[in-house]
């Protein structure tokens, strides 16, 4: 993404530009994600909601930062630059520095590596010793038949999935519109722009109070009934009156970016650990879609109604409500849940510990959660699950 920022300053024709941004902006959505992935499969399932708000912070720090960057540099190359070049060094450090998620080692059967992550994690453990590691690591390719597979075996995903994909077009549209139209509020728009993302931050610090008690569905369903009246209301609101106006628009953006981290976490939960990079990396290509469409959705303003665009987003906010009393998350369930929409092949030795085939009793989920107390009590919990450590 950063080579692709840096090549976009050299484009020669604005059809080149374009093509190179296009590319910049793919992977830009698939970053994003994959980020999140990899953080939450290496915290415990309780602390999600605590990584969505740190989550959320680093990002309206890199929201704001794209303000005052734009306020203070001389052109969009420069622009480019300042972004791209420092995201490149970072890229090269994290290569190096950030270990790979529990969750993949464990599904990949990498023992000799989850005892080097386990041993880091919690240094004192005892029990590390009785993870035998087996010659070599047992490695099984995980390709798109294997994906495609278990979406056979399992339909119920594919309409998981089918349903996830459409929430995440519609979450960045309405992300992605409110964002850029907060340029077009009046006065000073580098102010507005920045203000707009510092009203985000109250939806990120209720995260774990809301993730944690009303639970992933019911919070992800309650904020979007919330943006929903918000959406009728501005709909109602005289946009000469400045002060109301404007003070309801910043309550709905923070309402939106409550939503769009919450799908974060939610829509991470949905899928096992087997086709969740899969899944997760269909559904961010889909978002583009959304996130492609969002600022333009303002223009119906002009062509149709004032109120046109907070009547569509109240429209697609009821849809997100009824799509999502669908999706059931799967993790954070008690200890030994086992899932009942995945076949449970009979248990087999992984480098020592019992593991289930299709891991239809989540036992990988069920170890990173254990990780919150320490490793050795995962590598007890696994013996208890899996049929005892070998």
């Amino acid at each position: 993404m950063s080579i692709l920022g840096i090549i976009s300053t050299f484009s020669k024709s604005y059809e080149a530009f374009l093509v190179v941004r296009f590319f910049e902006g793919f992977f830009f959505t698939a970053s994003v994600v994959i980020v999140w992935v990899l953080a939450s499969e290496c915290v415990a399932v309780k602390q999600h909601s605590i990584a969505a708000t740190i989550f959320g912070c680093f990002w309206v720090c890199g929201y704001c930062s794209v303000g005052i960057l734009t306020r203070l540099v001389p052109g969009w190359m420069v622009a480019s630059w300042c972004v791209a070049a420092p995201s490149a060094v970072l890229s090269l450090v994290q290569w190096r520095s950030v270990p790979e998620s529990f969750h993949f080692l464990a599904e990949h059967d990498k023992s000799v590596d989850l005892r080097a992550w386990l041993r880091k994690a919690s240094p004192n453990v005892f029990h590390l010793s009785l993870i035998n590691h087996i010659g070599n690591d047992n490695v099984k390719k995980r390709d798109l038949h294997q994906f495609l597979s278990f979406i056979k075996e399992n339909m119920t995903y594919l309409g998981y999935l089918g349903a996830s994909a459409v929430i995440w077009i519609i979450s960045f549209m309405i992300y992605m519109g409110m964002s850029m139209y907060s340029v077009y509020l009046g006065g000073d728009v580098y102010y507005n722009y920045i203000l707009s993302g510092l009203v985000e931050l109250p939806a990120y610090f209720m995260a774990p109070l809301l993730l944690d008690k009303l639970g992933r569905r019911a919070t992800f369903i309650s904020v979007n009934l919330f943006n929903g009246i918000l959406f009728i209301i501005l709909a109602f609101i005289n946009y000469h009156n400045r002060s109301v106006f404007i003070t309801t628009w910043m309550v709905t953006k923070m309402g939106v970016a409550g939503s769009f981290m919450y799908l974060f976490v939610y829509g991470g939960e949905i899928f096992p650990t087997v086709i969740r990079n899969s899944a997760m990396g269909i559904c961010a290509v889909c978002s583009n879609l959304g996130a492609t469409i969002g600022p333009h959705v303002r223009h119906t303003e002009s062509y149709i109604s004032t109120t046109m665009f907070k009547i569509i987003f109240f429209i697609v906010c009821a849809f997100i409500m009824t799509s999502a009393q669908f999706l059931d998350p799967l993790i954070g369930r008690p200890l030994g849940y086992v899932d009942p929409l995945v076949p449970v092949a009979p248990v087999r030795p992984f480098g020592g510990l019992g593991y289930g085939g299709l891991r239809g009793a989540r036992i990988g989920e069920e170890l990173a959660v254990e990780r919150a107390i320490g490793a050795e009590r995962a590598v007890e919990n696994a013996a208890l699950l899996g049929g005892g450590i070998l």
